[in-house]
């Protein structure tokens, strides 16, 4: 039991140097100068990638018993209409006392209160409990954040490519409205495939896979420059 206890305790601390040394240099570090080099649709599609992968992490930990059904829910609510939305309307900059802003943080703290409810036993896993809420609950706001043009008035004067509305309307006009279903089924067809092609670009071990899943992509791989 002491030597299980003693792998739990290095494990724990490893874990935190992985978290702190990736974000000091991803987030901190690399992500900034990302961001500056690229245009908002591929910031989007990166947003969306992190926004996948939380998302398959949190399952990752309701299927393992770590976080309990009333915090997958709130951290799944938070994700869809607070970070999916944020990231449709990415580059659109919006009051703190604004409607978006005080959801965004509304929801932000639900999720916080999800995982404090959620995680059983907190006592006894405080510090992958710590770890799993700067990971899961503040990182991905804080990339987001971070890449807005805050304070950039050239950039926010300039007409976005996306549509400032809420994702609940969205939504609604999706579930009401066939033309709009139909535009927004070509809209996801074509966002999977720049996914595909980043991941392809990304880890070229993944292209076979990739190409199997849309042959179509092969002459678009073939042209792109590696990432």
């Amino acid at each position: 039991r002491k030597h299980h206890g003693a792998m739990v305790a290095i494990a724990l601390l490893v874990s935190y140097l992985v978290f702190i040394t990736t974000f000091a240099v991803g987030v901190c570090w690399l992500w900034p100068e990302f961001i500056d080099s690229c245009q908002p649709s591929v910031i989007r599609t990166f947003l969306y990638c992190f926004l996948c992968l939380l998302s398959m992490v949190e399952l990752l930990l309701y299927n393992t018993g770590f976080l309990g059904y009333w915090g997958l829910l709130a951290a799944l609510l938070c994700n869809i209409w607070g970070h999916l939305d944020a990231f449709l309307r990415f580059p659109v900059v919006h009051d703190l006392d604004s409607f978006f802003g005080m959801k965004q943080i509304s929801l932000l703290l639900l999720k916080l209160i999800g995982y404090i409810l959620g995680v059983g036993n907190i006592n006894k896993v405080i510090g992958w409990f710590v770890l799993a809420i700067l990971v899961n609950v503040f990182t991905l706001p804080i990339l987001w954040i971070t890449a807005l043009p805050i304070g950039d008035l050239s950039d926010q004067r300039q007409k976005p490519d996306v549509t400032d509305e809420d994702l609940a309307l969205r939504i609604w006009r999706y579930a009401t409205i066939p033309s709009e279903r139909r535009v927004l089924v070509a809209r996801c067809k074509t966002l999977a495939r720049k996914c595909l092609v980043l991941l392809a670009q990304t880890v070229p071990a993944m292209k076979p896979i990739v190409l199997r899943l849309d042959p179509s992509l092969a002459r678009l791989l073939r042209k792109a420059p590696a990432v």
